[in-house]
């Protein structure tokens, strides 16, 4: 967010990130924390609880208990 605040954001053809799921990653030990820290950068940012962040954070959090069940299933096979 603060380097698109400085620049423009570009297109660019070639991957530069990546991110993998593990058993002792944030998003599967910490789900809460990750939205919590998200929404406080959308919110610092200028968002709205109208955004599609804050909504996206409403259906995870009725179905957060299912994804990271099937989660922890399918990397502990």
């Amino acid at each position: 967010m603060r380097l698109a605040a400085l620049a423009p954001v570009q297109f660019t053809p070639r991957l530069w990130a990546n991110f993998r799921l593990h058993t002792q990653g944030k998003t599967i030990t910490a789900d809460e924390r990750c939205w919590t820290e998200m929404l406080k950068v959308h919110f610092r940012d200028g968002g709205t609880w109208f955004g599609i962040l804050p909504a996206k954070y409403g259906i995870r959090k009725m179905v957060a208990p299912l994804i990271n069940a099937r989660r922890r299933a399918q990397l502990h096979t």
